[in-house]
C-alpha cells in the first residue's frame, strides 16, 4: 500500500492477531472421523460466496475427528488458504477448520469486523503472493506479513458497522429466503409422499407398478410431462451481449453469480436458453446438488451446457422444481453418474426418471399456494443482489480512505433503511 490516509498507521496482520491454519484428521476419507458427527467440518467448498456468515456445512465430523482439527467457537473470522484464495468469512456457527482455511485469534487494537472488509479488499493480493503449481495456496506467513492501512479504532468500527449492516440484511433475506424454501418443500412432501393432501381420506388408493397411490395418480416419466435442453443458440443468433450462468455459479437452489459478456466472447459451453419457470440441474458430479429454479430471467439468459434445463409441460413448473429436488431423484442422478475424475449424468438420465402426478386439480391447488413463496424467494434474491453490488462498491472507498465514512453514514442508513 503505496500511500495512506492522513492520522492512518500502516501495520501488519500479525501485529494486529495471532495467525494459524486448520487442521484436518488423516487420512481424510476415513469415515471414523465422521460416522454419527454433529460437528460442522468447514471445507472450501463451504464458502457461502455471497454471505458473511458460514452456517451450513456439507459434512459433519464425530468427537474423534474434532480432537484431529480446530475447533472453533461462532463469530471466528478465517480466511480460504486455498481455492478462491484469501475469501474471508465470518463462522455463524462453532465448527472444525479443515487445513485449507488460515484463522485469526487474539486480536489486538484492530475491530474484526474491519479486518473481515479489509480481507476482502485485499484477495487479489492474495492471488499475486500465493505459490504452488497444481494448486495456488497460501500459508500463515504471507497473511502474517499483509500490510493493513488502520484508522482508529473507533472509526475501524463505524466503517464495520457501515459495510455490517449490508450484510446483516443479506443475512436476514437469506434465512427468509431459506425458510420460504423449506415451508414450500414440507407441503410437497405432505401431499406427494406422504398423501396427506386436502381430502386424501375421501380417496381410495390403488396399485401403480411398484407402489400404491391414491386413486387417480400415475407414475410417468418426466420426458412426459416436461421437456429436457428444448432451447439452445444456434449459429448466427441475433443476440449481442448475454448473461452467463456457469455450473460454478449455482449452488443449491441458488444462483450465486451472472456474468455479463459478449456472445463473441462467451465459453463455447455458454449455449442453453433459459425461459420463465425453468429448473437448471448441473449434470457434473449431481451429489453436489446444484440446481436453480429460473424465475423472471433477462431475456438474454443463457446456462451452460452442463446444465440440464427442464421445462414444465404437463404439470406446474413450482410441482416439477420440487418433484426434481428431492433427496430420492438427487439419489437417481447420483446412481446413474458416469465418469470416475467427473462423474456426470447425460440428458437421458433425466427424460427416463420417473415421477408420480397427481390430478390435475391437486397440482394446480398446489401451484396457487406454493407460487407466491417461490415468486416472493426471488424478489429477495434481487434485493441481496442489489446490496451485495452497493457494498462491494462501497467496500474499498472505505476501507482504503477514499471516502469519509462520517459524510457517508447518514446517506447508507438511509439507503439500508
Amino acid at each position: 500500500m503505496s500511500k495512506i490516509p492522513k492520522g492512518w498507521s500502516l501495520e501488519t496482520v500479525g501485529k494486529l492477531a495471532d495467525v494459524a491454519r486448520g487442521s484436518s484428521p488423516r487420512p481424510i476419507a476415513d469415515q471414523k472421523y465422521f460416522v454419527g458427527g454433529t460437528i460442522p467440518w468447514i471445507k472450501i467448498a463451504d464458502a457461502t460466496k455471497s454471505g458473511k456468515y458460514l452456517y451450513e456445512t456439507k459434512e459433519k465430523v464425530n468427537d474423534f475427528g474434532a480432537s484431529f482439527s480446530r475447533l472453533l467457537p461462532a463469530g471466528s473470522l478465517i480466511i480460504a488458504a486455498s481455492g478462491t484464495l484469501g475469501y474471508p468469512q465470518m463462522l455463524g456457527v462453532p465448527g472444525c477448520v479443515h487445513d485449507g482455511w488460515l484463522y485469526v485469534t487474539n486480536l489486538r487494537g484492530i475491530d474484526k469486523d474491519y479486518l473481515y472488509y479489509f480481507l476482502h479488499w485485499k484477495k487479489q493480493h492474495f492471488y499475486n503472493s500465493a505459490y504452488g503449481a497444481a494448486i495456488q495456496n497460501i500459508n500463515t506467513e504471507i497473511l502474517r506479513n499483509t500490510g493493513i492501512a488502520l484508522p482508529s479504532l473507533p472509526l475501524q468500527r463505524l466503517i464495520g458497522s457501515v459495510l455490517s449492516g449490508y450484510d446483516d440484511l443479506i443475512d436476514n433475506n437469506t434465512r427468509r429466503i431459506k425458510t420460504l424454501e423449506e415451508m414450500a418443500r414440507m407441503i410437497y412432501r405432505e401431499w406427494f409422499v406422504n398423501f396427506r393432501f386436502p381430502g386424501h381420506g375421501t380417496v381410495n388408493k390403488a396399485n401403480s407398478g411398484r407402489q400404491t397411490v391414491p386413486h387417480g395418480w400415475s407414475v410417468r416419466k418426466l420426458s412426459d410431462i416436461a421437456g429436457v435442453n428444448e432451447r439452445s443458440i444456434k449459429p448466427g443468433n441475433a443476440m449481442e451481449e448475454v448473461c452467463y450462468i456457469d455450473i460454478a455459479s449455482v449452488s443449491t437452489a441458488r444462483i450465486d453469480n451472472k456474468v455479463r459478456m459478449r456472445l463473441s466472447d462467451a465459453p463455447g459451453r455458454a449455449r442453453r436458453i433459459v425461459r420463465h419457470g425453468d429448473i437448471i440441474w448441473s449434470t457434473v458430479r449431481p451429489n453436489r446438488k446444484s440446481y436453480a429454479l429460473i424465475l423472471r430471467p433477462e431475456d438474454n439468459l443463457i446456462v451452460s451446457t452442463g446444465f440440464a434445463v427442464l421445462t414444465a409441460r404437463e404439470v406446474p413448473y413450482t410441482f416439477l422444481y420440487f418433484a426434481t429436488t428431492t433427496e430420492d431423484f438427487s439419489k437417481h442422478l447420483a446412481n446413474h453418474a458416469r465418469g470416475a475424475a467427473y462423474p456426470a449424468v447425460a440428458s437421458g438420465d433425466f427424460e427416463n426418471s420417473e415421477i408420480l402426478c397427481p390430478p390435475k386439480a391437486l397440482l394446480d391447488q398446489f401451484h396457487s399456494i406454493t407460487v407466491g413463496m417461490m415468486d416472493l424467494q426471488e424478489c429477495l434474491h434481487l434485493k441481496n443482489s442489489n446490496l451485495i453490488t452497493t457494498r462491494n462498491l462501497l467496500l474499498p472507498r472505505l476501507i482504503s480512505g477514499e471516502i469519509s465514512v462520517e459524510y457517508f453514514e447518514n446517506e447508507t442508513a438511509a439507503q439500508i433503511a
